[in-house]
């Protein structure tokens, strides 16, 4: 059965009904039921709810129809999209599309169908040399060992903005000892972000 398409009155007075309803949806819905007893009542608070986020982003109140006819993709803008990827293969989607006059998500579905895939950069410590496992489980041994020696070690470590606040600090020490644990339990090959 295909949905009901309400007008754009109609989810004006959802909406003013759900204010009035102080954003209670369940509320809403019933007196919504209530005043408009002949109207086509909507399925749940969500329809009430994606009208107002409608019309805080500034779009159509009534939601253009989906399931339409898909644009279709050409091979030259396949190919463009293809060569383009080729030259920049750090750009995003979104750049491309913007360089080529298509949307992201056609660049996207371009690059699956080929089984690429966009790359973004991320700038990270060349860590994974061959000797970088053993340096680090040493790193650990040595910090774990300090950490039983001091307990304020890893706080002397930390820079000063994480010390002023005592529940961030608690926090970091007991991660990073956790973090340094697994370094040490597992060779050396542990890896995690740090994270505050």
């Amino acid at each position: 059965m295909p949905r009901y398409q309400f007008s754009a009155q109609e989810y004006a007075n959802m909406v003013l009904i759900y204010a009035e309803c102080n954003y209670d949806g369940a509320r809403a819905l019933r007196m919504y039921g209530e005043r408009y007893p002949n109207a086509h009542q909507p399925r749940n608070s969500r329809v009430i709810v994606s009208a107002l986020v409608r019309i805080r982003n500034n779009e159509p109140v009534v939601p253009r129809r989906s399931g339409g006819p898909r644009p279709v993709i050409s091979v030259r803008q396949e190919e463009n999209v293809l060569r383009h990827f080729e030259e920049e293969p750090g750009s995003s989607t979104r750049r491309a599309g913007r360089l080529l006059n298509m949307s992201h998500v056609a660049v996207f579905k371009i690059l699956n169908k080929n089984k690429q895939h966009a790359y973004s950069l991320q700038k990270v410590q060349g860590l994974l040399g061959p000797a970088d496992f053993e340096r680090r489980l040493t790193y650990c041994q040595w910090a774990l060992q300090r950490c039983a020696e001091d307990t304020h070690f890893i706080e002397n470590v930390i820079w000063n903005r994480i010390r002023e606040d005592p529940l961030l600090m608690r926090r970091v020490h007991q991660n990073t000892r956790r973090r340094l644990q697994q370094c040490v339990d597992r060779g050396g090959q542990h890896i995690e972000q740090f994270k505050i």
